[in-house]
């Protein structure tokens, strides 16, 4: 029995600076876009039909700044620059944006 929680676009789940996420694994998890706001180190807890594939940010510098993630698997049609990139994948990507604010993170 899957326990994913389901979102889109408009219907998109978002935690507040200071909120936290536990107990997720390949049956719990967000199937679609999560949006967190604060100043903290994230593991946004995405995935798609039953894979969990999480990914995480550093720390942004302000307790306002919003960043959105979403997983996808299928290939990605954004196209083949890579900037610093060292590999794109054929058949799963990520979108990570940044939505509020000018912190610049990392992205595992």
């Amino acid at each position: 029995m899957s326990k994913n929680l389901i979102t889109d676009t408009t219907n998109i789940l978002t935690l507040k600076s200071g909120a936290t996420v536990s107990s997720v694994s390949s049956s719990s998890f967000v199937s679609g876009p999560i949006k967190k706001i604060g100043n903290s180190t994230f593991t946004f807890p995405v995935g798609k039909g039953s894979v969990y594939k999480p990914i995480a940010i550093t720390a942004p510098s302000s307790s306002s700044d919003a960043f959105t993630a979403q997983y996808f698997n299928s290939q990605q049609s954004h196209g083949s620059n890579k900037d610093s990139i060292t590999y794109l994948s054929a058949c799963e990507y990520w979108n990570v944006k940044r939505t509020a604010g000018s912190s610049n993170i990392k992205i595992t």
